[in-house]
């Protein structure tokens, strides 16, 4: 609000109306319930986890492969042994988690990036059986689980959570935009001091303006309306995204159930990745190679884009060249 007066400290783990407010957008959207107290404020995924990282001394972390290559990199500069943990559709194959277990897990069970599989109900407990015993912390990065077309999303591992080894990293930069650098974490109880420490020695990386102003619209329910409508709004560009290239001779359009990117395979096409992107970018048409998201050379050569940002004419001239390059190439 204008009367609100800003020369005040901002709390260690941020402003107490935010902190409340992301507590009930989690309890009515995730089914997680958790005390504000709980919450910590961070600017954005990557702040984060790094936050995080710093302030449980983590030596190894399992990352899924593929994965987020922005995250893998502040495991790497957190100075952090990345640990490759296989997936299939299905997101984490459970049952090849390693025996010398890393000290933290990094998944995305509603949506896995970039291959879009959503952990099945068995797995996800699997899952937390296997951190239990082992002593592992499981962080679910829960970027998009909002944005879900073909059913209602499986529960939160940090609802199923009954040790308190699951730690949810959020962000709005999905559901809002990425230009307001807000995100947060949801801590269990041993962990809070020790990120509550790390926090006071950086100091807090979200200014209380944007804090305040996120907080006012999470508990407007400004959040819930907009996402209700941006959902319309991207199953509409999902299904023009399959439309228009699903069918392709030699090229195939994984699985969206949610999300705002698509990805296309292309092993059947009998070309280099390195020369689809070349022809793709000499079209007008920069895409990211399907590659990039595994730390090993045994990724199926494909295509990475996403359709969120883009406007419908410009989204619609982007499919039809992209359906151009590969149907010239079959």
């Amino acid at each position: 609000a204008a009367d609100e007066p800003l020369d005040v400290a901002v709390p260690v783990l941020g402003w107490d109306p935010l902190r409340e407010a992301i507590a009930e957008h989690l309890r009515t959207m995730r089914a997680v319930v958790r005390p504000p107290e709980s919450i910590a404020v961070t600017a954005g995924g990557r702040e984060g986890l790094g936050l995080l990282l710093a302030a449980l001394g983590v030596r190894s972390v399992g990352v899924e492969e593929p994965g987020y290559p922005s995250l893998r990199q502040v495991v790497t500069r957190a100075g952090a042994e990345i640990v490759a943990l296989p997936t299939d559709q299905s997101g984490l194959v459970t049952d090849a988690l390693p025996d010398r277990a890393p000290d933290l897990v990094l998944v995305t069970p509603s949506h896995q990036y970039p291959l879009g599989g959503s952990l099945p109900i068995d797995r996800r407990q699997a899952l937390l059986d296997w951190a239990e015993r082992r002593g592992v912390w499981v962080v679910e990065d829960d970027y998009d689980s909002a944005l879900r077309y073909t059913s209602q999303p499986l529960p939160a591992l940090t609802a199923m959570d009954g040790s308190d080894r699951v730690i949810l990293l959020g962000t709005f930069a999905k559901t809002l935009t990425p230009a307001l650098a807000t995100g947060f974490l949801v801590l269990p109880e041993s962990v809070l001091p020790l990120v509550a420490a790390e926090r006071h020695a950086v100091g807090m990386t979200v200014s209380l303006v944007t804090q305040r102003a996120v907080g006012h619209y999470l508990a407007a329910g400004g959040l819930t309306r907009h996402t209700q409508r941006m959902r319309h709004l991207y199953r509409r560009r999902r299904a023009a995204v399959v439309a228009v290239l699903d069918g392709i001779e030699g090229a195939s359009v994984r699985p969206m159930d949610g999300g705002l990117h698509a990805v296309v395979e292309c092993a059947r096409l009998g070309l280099s990745e390195a020369d689809l992107l070349a022809r793709l970018g000499k079209a007008g048409v920069i895409v990211t190679g399907l590659s990039a998201y595994w730390s090993t050379a045994d990724s199926p050569p494909g295509i990475v884009f996403g359709f969120g940002a883009a406007g419908e004419a410009d989204l619609a001239r982007g499919l039809a060249t992209i359906a151009d390059v590969l149907s010239r190439w079959r």
